[in-house]
């Protein structure tokens, strides 16, 4: 055999062997790559079921029975909502002292402050 056969035989093995690692290592690849769509399909099913949970939890008249029953809570009512300019006449006057900036305390029911001064 000359030089030229065993360069070539050798060549064909050493490729014959790349070979094998290679097709194991796509096989290693390709499980892999069930595990993961597998698993991706999992997490989609689960995000649908979470959507739709979602959905039933912010149904608007399941909020407002719930607000009602466990809170205490109803719609508001016309008469309760403000226009721009209108709440100074329902909300009681704080008085505020000038010199810090403060807030007075006190009871405003009679007019009492700690100060002795009557709120304006």
């Amino acid at each position: 055999m000359g030089r030229t056969t065993m360069i070539l035989l050798l060549m064909a093995a050493v490729s014959s062997v790349a070979l094998f690692v290679v097709k194991y290592r796509v096989h290693e690849l390709e499980l892999e790559l069930r595990g993961i769509d597998r698993r991706i399909a999992a997490e989609r099913r689960d995000i649908n079921a979470l959507k739709a949970e979602w959905s039933h939890f912010n149904e608007p008249q399941r909020l407002q029975f719930l607000a009602e029953r466990y809170l205490g809570l109803a719609p508001v009512r016309p008469e309760r909502v403000a226009r721009d300019g209108t709440m100074g006449e329902r909300l009681p006057l704080r008085p505020v002292n000038l010199e810090t900036g403060n807030l007075e305390t006190g009871s405003l029911e009679n007019g009492n402050l700690e100060n002795g001064e009557k709120p304006r």
